[in-house]
């Protein structure tokens, strides 16, 4: 795996962030993360005078002891020196701003505000960015209309449709990101910080040795070659009612395990999940063997003879992002909903105002949200600048640092002031909902506790789904541990505390993995023994993950595009069914069909063609299904409800998820 097309995803899904106006203090800087001028809650360790100090002092002991705990030093000064209220004053803030019309009801009282921090765009996301943006423009205007027209749409919920479409296809996308390196028989992911395969159990033959214990990222990169290997391979879905591309089978469980997986904490190599239809826990192995393997010995031997450039499950999203993720968009989905139920309310009149309808073309929001892997490629301004982008960065390791290399390279004290604001922010959010919501002496009535779910997109409905669920899971898991289960009030509030802790962590430890990949050299460290080299060897590897990065989002699209098309979704006039045309529209334009081997295609520089294909054939029975299918499944996408089955595991294992 690479890093940069991580970078490339967030770019794409975060069109919309904040930025200042007037002089951005690091308007040259590239591709690394800044604090974003344009935010409107006041920097705690800025504002609250005392606090940084407390942090700095922290640091230092910590520096001379490393079992302190950071929380517990910090909070009990801030509490000793009694600015916990104004800490947590300063979040609160934030939800009653007028410039920000954020409220309870959407969960913004417990919310990480990361819009705090963006990330500086380099010259060929610029120019990704220009070409997705051209594509829109086409999309709602036509070919040959003025920029001031729009196609026909019927009234205003034709636009909020898109916005839901448009969030349910970045979901899957994100979730892609993750699933791509799923185990596909256990549905795992051997994501950052998990634990190293065990060693092998299985007895060799005769006279041979047992195979070599294979490291986190050499898995993580073989699960992803077998679930692209799968994506062509047609067989039963995961309990026999149909036929799937194989990938989904393995993607499916993938999505089914996150928030359990985030939930576990322990980044172990096995937990027990739950099945809510089988109503019963069952061993979930990260490193499980595969059905062609006899052994786990055999699985060892193959994860051995995968390269890695070392690091490739860093860069993989933890689950309590992913899972953080999905709460987000539940919410704005939610949102959206409701815009689409109020304007269907609304007397005609006051839809849109349409003339010339007979010229005008009608707007499809498939044209708009479905993007192939060939079309993602389709910008030569993209591929060209991503060369020229590559090979200076790569010139810089070489020949030197100059002043526009330095731009890749993001501070140390800047990236501590991220850091620590970030933490204690998390860390004031924690003490809030403790206090609120979960604390020992917080109240315990379930209204305040589904309100939580409630403010974050959950529905009356599944909000009671849940309950349910988890209290026949605490059932299961009291009786395998010989104890009493909890009450369902100290039930929701521990999944409560336990989601938000695990999140607050995992998120933490990206923003520094981040901070740490553009981070200049260290003088002052003993350890780094040639800072100039360091830098350049930075700047390098920044130019070598550039250069793979149009395949790699390529890779991305085409395992999203396939995967996404058996998921059971919502169309436009309420039918269920499964959305085929980002599929069709795959096959219509697919960078790793066999035809495009040696051609060069979408690759730039240096390069004879996909790294992988991806048979059309196998797969055109399901897009032509689509096609000929009844309803109208146009512009079919995930609702609020579908991410809860999803995010909560309330749907049918391998009908919907």
């Amino acid at each position: 795996m690479r890093r940069s097309h991580l970078f490339l995803l967030f770019t794409i899904l975060a069109l919309s962030s904040s930025w200042a106006t007037g002089t951005d203090p690091n308007e040259d800087k590239r591709g690394v993360i800044v604090n974003n001028q344009g935010d409107v809650l006041q920097k705690i360790t800025e504002n609250v005078d005392g606090v940084q100090d407390i942090i700095n002092e922290c640091d230092q002991q910590i520096e001379a002891d490393p079992s302190i705990n950071r929380d517990q030093c910090v909070w009990t000064a801030v509490q000793s020196q009694g600015l916990e209220d104004q800490v947590i004053a300063a979040l609160e803030e934030y939800s009653s701003d007028s410039r920000n019309p954020a409220s309870d009801r959407e969960g913004e009282s417990y919310s990480y505000n990361l819009d705090n921090f963006k990330i500086k765009e380099s010259e060929s996301v610029k120019k990704l960015e220009e070409y997705l943006k051209g594509r829109l423009e086409k999309a709602l205007h036509g070919e040959d209309l003025p920029s001031d027209k729009l196609k026909v749409a019927q009234d205003h919920t034709d636009f909020y449709r898109l916005w839901q479409s448009q969030l349910g296809k970045n979901l899957i996308v994100h979730l892609s990101s993750y699933c791509m390196y799923s185990n596909p028989v256990s549905g795992l992911v051997p994501h950052r910080g998990v634990a190293s395969p065990p060693a092998s159990s299985a007895s060799p033959a005769a006279g041979t040795t047992p195979a070599p214990t294979p490291t986190v990222d050499q898995a993580a990169v073989y699960y992803r070659e077998q679930n692209l290997k799968n994506l062509s391979q047609v067989g039963a879905n995961n309990v026999g009612t149909g036929q799937v591309s194989q990938a989904y089978n393995g993607f499916e469980k993938c999505i089914g395990l996150i928030a359990q997986d985030c939930r576990e904490g322990n980044n172990a190599t096995n937990f027990q999940a739950y099945n809510s239809e089988r109503k019963s826990l069952y061993t979930v192995n990260r490193y499980e063997k595969l059905a062609k393997h006899a052994t786990t010995d055999e699985l060892y031997s193959e994860m051995g003879e995968v390269t890695t450039t070392g690091g490739e499950s860093n860069a993989i999203p933890h689950p309590c992002e992913v899972n953080r993720y999905m709460t987000g968009v539940k919410k704005a989905l939610s949102e959206a909903e409701f815009m689409v139920n109020e304007f269907r309310e609304r007397p005609r009149e006051a839809g849109l105002q349409v003339t010339n309808i007979q010229q005008r073309e009608t707007l499809n929001t498939d044209d708009v949200v479905n993007v192939s892997s060939g079309e993602i490629l389709g910008s030569e301004e993209y591929k060209e600048a991503v060369a020229e982008e590559a090979a200076k960065l790569e010139e810089c390791e070489s020949n030197g640092m100059n002043p526009e290399c330095e731009n890749y390279l993001s501070e140390i004290e800047e990236n501590k002031k991220i850091k620590d604001e970030f933490f204690i922010r998390g860390l004031a959010l924690k003490k809030k909902l403790e206090n609120n919501l979960t604390g020992a002496s917080a109240p315990a009535e379930m209204d305040q506790l589904k309100q939580y779910f409630l403010d974050k997109g959950m529905s009356e409905e599944n909000f009671a789904r849940l309950l349910e669920t988890k209290k026949e899971e605490e059932a299961a898991r009291a009786a395998a541990e010989s104890r009493a289960p909890l009450g369902e009030v100290e039930l929701i509030k521990e999944l409560i505390s336990e989601y938000y802790e695990n999140e607050r962590e995992a998120l933490q430890e990206s923003l520094k993995r981040r901070l740490g990949d553009t981070e200049r050299a260290d003088p002052n460290d003993p350890s780094v023994l040639d800072p100039d080299q360091s830098n350049r060897d930075t700047v390098g590897d920044m130019g070598r993950r550039l250069k793979s990065s149009p395949e790699e989002l390529a890779t991305l699209y085409h395992y999203s595009n396939i995967v996404s098309s058996f998921i059971a979704v919502t169309g436009a006039d309420g039918s269920s069914g499964r959305n085929t045309a980002a599929l069709s529209a795959e096959l219509q334009n697919n960078h790793f069909d066999p035809a495009n081997v040696g051609t060069g295609s979408g690759r730039g520089t240096a390069s004879s063609g996909p790294s992988f294909t991806t048979d059309p054939s196998a797969l055109q029975q399901f897009a032509d299904e689509g096609s000929n299918s009844t309803g109208d499944n146009s512009g079919a996408t995930l609702d609020a409800g579908k991410v809860d089955q999803l995010q909560f595991g309330l749907g049918k294992e391998g009908q919907d998820p």
